[in-house]
């Protein structure tokens, strides 16, 4: 099967903890547009770095990845280039090395430390993480050989897995490829196996000590001892952060802390919550109320930000970023819902082509699914048909994809399916989808995204 690179998000697109990190006593910056141009602002929303990139990440550690001229290198914290522009795609740095792709045609990807100098020299046709135990990287030299875990020389320490997850808390969630009832493991740093529960496992990796589980289709969570820390009950739930889960029980969100004990319930009419970051979690409204609003709920489950904005981030150093659809408008918030900076978007935050350009108030093709759907069945088909073709949703974009394919696709195809789709949108971060997993996906999923709209 012809093989497509996954193409990299612009802004916020890394997942879990790490982004956006800087040095301590110096005050955050935050990518922002003006146009087609990205700059940096503070968190008072002054222009600290003006606006003459291409693209630009957020900083971590001191550093900043920006794009210039259809290449991408790395800015310190006054704007000078301290790594040089020339590579064809960059992860931002995270305990001291970034994953690079130099451009090379058949193994262009490596790691480099914040001087710039190779760690690991292009070996790698992908890679999705480099802070392993003992330093090992999760990547892929050969489709054929699948994912494994290697060490900083490039030499195979653990697997090859048909598909692989990052360790997290010592443990790292793998697919051998044989078929089997089930074929999720859990290994440990030493690469053993560790026994297999008679449940399924539903999230991607420990977040807090727990992982979630599914047991007849119910979810609950499991702890580093492979013991069942909360009974499975719930619909839906994700990560824990900040000592809390958002779970989803008939209907109606709420949080749950470490021993499955309510603590909050959400207002109604959310349909999907985020993990806690900040202090608030990102939610969606229901979709059968009109437009299908963003906002923000505290740990206590009370509305900080009613629903008001086409898309949101959650936030991050104290501020979020948001936009609306009328006229490309973009902003950051403070924890108040007060608008700290106000910009225009005139270029791709993730490049997605399902969309318009019509002038009648729709957002145009170049801006975020979730920006451009209006309803959630609409947002599911862009976000599966990007997948399909091997183009990728930036990881948030597509978790909530992954919560609407659990309610619109028949019963019989949710549970397994799902789950493989968010497998797939994991690896995307490695610019290479996994062959087998793709060719099913498309098998089994591709007559029901035709039947789907196209358009919100």
């Amino acid at each position: 099967m012809n093989r497509r690179p996954v193409a990299f998000a612009v802004i916020f697109a890394l997942l879990g903890t790490g982004c956006g990190r800087q040095p301590s006593g110096t005050s955050p910056l935050f990518p922002a547009p003006q146009g087609t141009t990205w700059g940096f602002i503070d968190n008072r929303g002054k222009i600290v770095i003006a606006p003459r990139f291409e693209a630009a990440l957020p900083y971590s550690e001191g550093l900043a990845a920006v794009k210039r001229e259809g290449r991408w290198g790395y800015i310190d914290l006054i704007g000078s280039e301290v790594i040089p522009i020339r590579y064809r795609t960059v992860q931002s740095f995270r305990n001291g090395f970034a994953i690079v792709d130099a451009g090379l045609p058949d193994h262009p990807v490596g790691l480099i430390d914040t001087s710039g100098s190779w760690v690991t020299p292009p070996l790698f046709r992908s890679l999705s993480a480099a802070d392993g135990p003992d330093g090992l990287l999760l990547g892929q030299k050969e489709p054929a050989e699948g994912f494994g875990f290697y060490d900083r020389s490039g030499n195979l320490v653990l697997g090859p897995y048909f598909l692989a997850f990052p360790f997290a808390q010592g443990r790292a969630r793998v697919k051998t490829g044989v078929r089997a009832s089930s074929d999720d493991w859990l290994i440990e740093a030493s690469g053993t196996f560790l026994p297999r529960k008679p449940l399924v496992l539903d999230g991607m990796r420990f977040s807090e000590g727990l992982i979630a589980i599914r047991q007849d289709r119910k979810l609950g969570y499991m702890d580093l001892a492979g013991n069942i820390a909360i009974e499975p009950r719930y619909d839906q739930g994700g990560e824990f952060a900040e000592g809390l889960a958002a779970v989803q029980l008939e209907g109606h969100w709420m949080f749950i802390d470490k021993s499955g004990a309510l603590t909050a319930e959400f207002p109604g009419g959310v349909a999907f919550a985020e993990p806690l970051s900040d202090g608030l979690s990102l939610v969606s409204a229901d979709r059968d109320q009109p437009g299908g609003k963003f906002g923000y709920v505290d740990r206590k489950g009370q509305w900080t930000i009613k629903p008001s904005w086409d898309d949101a981030q959650p936030f991050h150093e104290g501020l979020a970023y948001v936009g609306t659809w009328k006229a490309g408008k973009t902003a950051y918030i403070d924890h108040k819902g007060r608008i700290i900076w106000e910009g225009q978007d005139g270029r791709s935050v993730s490049r997605h082509r399902c969309g318009n350009r019509r002038g009648d108030g729709k957002a145009p093709n170049d801006f975020p699914i979730s920006m451009r759907c209006r309803s959630s069945a609409a947002r599911s088909a862009c976000v599966l048909q990007e997948i399909l073709k091997g183009d990728a949703s930036v990881e948030r974009e597509a978790s909530r994809a992954i919560y609407d394919c659990s309610q619109l696709l028949p019963k019989d195809y949710s549970s397994q399916l799902c789950r493989d789709l968010r497998a797939l949108v994991w690896n995307a971060r490695t610019w290479q989808a996994p062959d087998g997993l793709l060719e099913s996906s498309v098998q089994q999923i591709g007559p029901f995204i035709k039947s789907m709209p196209k358009r919100g």
